[in-house]
């Protein structure tokens, strides 16, 4: 096993990050829980990609005040032209509605659970079915108290939870990020940041004593 990272060490990682003592302790806490201090490629790949998705440990919830441009880029099934997408333009949480409704286990539009359910935590969690199975996971009441999943130490932690409830640690021990960030994203977006985070993770490693 490894040792987690220093506060000093995760901000040569992730340097905007906004509270490096307290995000090495959660991060720490749960890197050991879920057993990403076995080998260097978890802890760096779990890093690099949590550092990404959380634009340096700052964002734990999704942004969804979207253009009408970007609204038909990212979903362009429901959103099939800018006239479509424009009502929903700047108003995150009708977007969630539309966009989450009848999939990820919510609901449909008007039952609110797109926004009930948006992405929130380290690794976004989102959706109802989602949210279920982490609060499982994590034995915490995230059905009835989704925001939860903003305080950082349920932040970290459900970022560990997905990550091996995905089968993430046999990716990262194969150096594969392609597929980690496909589990993650869905796509290969922001592919190039994370790797540059996870060099950084990797340097960090060599500087040790």
């Amino acid at each position: 096993m490894i040792r987690p990272w220093s506060p000093d060490e995760l901000k040569r990682i992730a340097p905007l990050c906004p509270d490096a003592v307290a995000w090495a302790r959660h991060l720490g806490t749960t890197a050991q829980i879920y057993d990403i201090l076995d080998t260097e490629h978890r802890l760096a790949m779990w890093t690099a990609t949590i550092v990404h998705e959380s634009n340096q440990l700052r964002d734990l919830e999704e942004d969804l005040s979207y253009s009408a441009q970007r609204i038909v880029e990212i979903w362009p099934a429901r959103f099939p032209g800018i006239a479509a997408a424009r009502p929903f333009s700047r108003n995150p949480e009708r977007l969630a509605n539309r966009a989450y409704a009848n999939r990820m286990g919510n609901g449909p539009e008007e039952s609110g659970e797109g926004w009930r359910y948006r992405g929130r935590g380290l690794i976004q969690i989102t959706g109802r079915a989602m949210y279920e199975r982490c609060g499982q996971g994590l034995a915490q009441p995230l059905l009835e108290q989704p925001n939860l999943l903003l305080t950082p130490e349920l932040a970290a932690l459900s970022a560990g939870w997905y990550w091996t409830a995905n089968g993430c640690h046999a990716l990262a021990d194969a150096d594969d990020m392609r597929g980690v960030t496909k589990i993650v994203n869905g796509w290969l977006n922001g592919l190039e940041k994370r790797l540059e985070y996870l060099a950084r993770a990797r340097h960090v490693f060599e500087a040790r004593p």
